[in-house]
């Protein structure tokens, strides 16, 4: 238990250089294995860091390069719910939503699937704008008929 110095690979924990591996920091104990019941947190000289068990903090940002608000430009036309529907039936996913395989074999990049969940909510939202416009006609043309409706019967 303890720090040292060492890429986390090597059995004897000695520095190496960038070209063979590159030296970093681990707080150990480390496991090569990431199900050991090991954990311990490594940080290679291309200040990438990996941590086995569990990750704690008050406040996390996280860098991004794309953001969903195009969801809400003049142009942009989501899916529509017939498409959608055929889509999940087909596909048992969301569009543009990784797959569960995917995600399993490779994990997932936070800020993209944050920005891709966002972008859902926004789509999600439309949908709803649709819909009550949708509802709005329906009650002016059920209104409207019921208008008629009396009209007819007092003649």
């Amino acid at each position: 238990l303890g720090i040292f110095f060492t890429n986390g690979k090597g059995i004897d924990g000695a520095n190496q250089t960038k070209a063979n591996g590159g030296s970093g920091l681990v707080i150990a104990p480390w496991a090569e294995n990431a199900n050991s019941d090991m954990g311990g947190i490594r940080i290679d000289a291309d200040g990438n860091v990996e941590i086995h068990g569990k990750a704690r903090a008050t406040q996390l940002n996280v860098d991004v390069k794309w953001w969903s608000d195009f969801v809400f430009a003049p142009e942009y036309r989501p899916m529509n719910l017939a498409e959608l529907e055929i889509f999940i039936k087909t596909n048992k996913h969301l569009p543009n939503i990784p797959t569960e395989k995917e995600v399993l074999s490779n994990g997932i990049n936070i800020a993209d699937v944050q920005a891709l969940q966002l972008q859902k909510i926004e789509e999600l939202t439309l949908y709803a704008i649709e819909q009550n416009k949708k509802l709005a006609e329906l009650e002016r043309k059920q209104k409207e008929l019921e208008l008629q409706v009396q009209v007819l019967l007092n003649k």
